[in-house]
């Protein structure tokens, strides 16, 4: 037997006194250590006590003797803390497609399960992603992101789109993204192209917008330079870029007196002309001749679109105007001056008769010729409207044609004198 297994051992090149050891790590440390004990089962080769025959090393690995397998030990709650799988072995018990304990194990995967302290759990699916569970977009695959990458865009609960080339993900929108490729102005604090021609943004070829300092203005070449002065405007007039021009609705001057530098009135605001003159101004519903309490009640007029509030002394309750030149408005309204600024009345017919708003009728102006809707006088404001100082009983002015009052110190005469005997009031009344 000897020479025969000896014969094998050089035919084979992996017997070990006729034991054939199975391929693996633990065949070879064995071939290492072991090779010269002199065979299997022979008097040299410690022994397993035991019912087991055979090579001691087979209560550990598995191994065959002449053709015949004789197991190590079987895996079994004994001899694993784990599970056992299908090929006998050993395993943890805690990953998804071997899970148990004292078991044989379990793939919790084929059923969508979890592996969960040595046991199968099937967790319940998760809520879809849709705007009540998610800030962001949904993926295609249902998940939620932040929705601010270029290339998962998107608000709350929609689906994530990736922005097309030369667009960026702002405020979770794809938006184009400015620069000198497509911007011929400057690119805001937004990233947004504007015209880069206003002195809160200068700039040109797609650069940063700057802001000019106060004493300085952006030109053309989207630069900010010194401001040019001026040095001959007159009141009604501002100071642009070192040209005096009139005010009109969209340029204002920023204060009453001469050489004002202008200011420039985003639409729809307009330049007010009255209490708020110089200052940029959005226009209000009042018509021309309505009571109001500022320019931005009034609707801006057929003048320079100017909304205009008349307030001072003899006009109480404001009177809604526009400020105009000679031409400007719209007959039958008259262009007049009234507290050193040129503005549209509303004009009328029939001197004497009440005009739309009840605290206005209408009244000859100074040529005798024109009408127009002006507040009522009354004794309190007839000092500050009349030249005469004086107002009719309808609160038109005394002195003007057609609207004669009595002479003052005088009896008075006619259907109203009271017989003739009562003396004219200083009010143009008879007593």
């Amino acid at each position: 037997m000897a020479g025969h297994g000896r014969a094998r051992s050089r035919a084979q090149g992996s017997l070990i006194g006729g034991c054939r050891l199975r391929r693996g790590t633990m065949a070879a440390l064995v071939v290492m250590v072991f090779a010269g004990c002199g065979g299997c089962g022979g008097a040299s080769a410690p022994s397993t006590p035991g019912p087991m025959s055979g090579p001691w090393y087979c209560s550990f690995i598995r191994c065959e003797d002449g053709g015949i397998v004789t197991p190590g030990p079987r895996c079994s709650p004994a001899t694993c803390n784990g599970c056992c799988d299908v090929n006998g072995l050993c395993q943890r018990g805690n990953t998804d497609v071997a899970c148990g304990q004292g078991q044989a194990c379990t793939n919790c995967a084929s059923f969508a399960g979890r592996c969960i302290f040595n046991g199968c759990v099937v967790l319940d699916e998760p809520a879809p992603c849709s705007a009540a569970n998610c800030g962001g977009c949904c993926t295609a695959e249902g998940f939620c992101n932040p929705g601010t990458a270029s290339t998962s865009c998107g608000p709350r609960g929609t689906i994530c789109t990736a922005c097309a080339p030369g667009f960026g993900c702002e405020r979770q929108q794809c938006v184009r993204q400015c620069g000198a490729s497509n911007c011929s102005g400057c690119c805001d604090g937004n990233a947004v192209c504007v015209q880069g021609l206003s002195d809160s943004a200068c700039g040109r070829g797609g650069d940063a917008c700057q802001r000019c300092e106060p004493w300085t203005t952006c030109r053309s070449s989207g630069r900010c330079v010194e401001r040019p002065t001026c040095s001959t405007c007159t009141d009604g007039q501002c100071c642009l870029n070192g040209s005096c021009v009139g005010t009109a609705a969209e340029l204002c001057a920023t204060t009453g007196v001469p050489n004002a530098a202008c200011r420039v009135c985003p639409a729809p605001a307009a330049c007010g002309g009255g209490t708020e003159r110089g200052f940029c101004v959005n226009a209000g519903t009042r018509p021309l001749g309505a009571p109001c309490l500022w320019d931005g009640e009034c609707a801006a007029g057929a003048g320079t679109g100017r909304p205009t509030c008349l307030i001072g002394p003899g006009w109480p309750n404001g009177y809604c105007s526009d400020a105009c030149t000679t031409a400007a408005c719209a007959a039958p309204d008259l262009c007049w001056n009234v507290q050193s600024q040129n503005v549209c009345l509303k004009g009328c017919s029939t001197p004497g008769t009440s005009c739309g708003d009840a605290g206005t009728v209408c009244d000859l102006m100074g040529d005798s010729t024109s009408s127009a809707c002006l507040p009522r006088c009354t004794p309190a404001t007839a000092a500050f409207q009349c030249a005469s100082a004086r107002c009719s009983p309808d609160g038109r002015c005394c002195g003007a044609s057609g609207n004669t009052c009595c002479a003052t110190s005088s009896p008075c005469t006619g259907a109203a004198a009271d017989g003739g005997v009562a003396a004219c009031l200083p009010n143009g009344r008879c007593s």
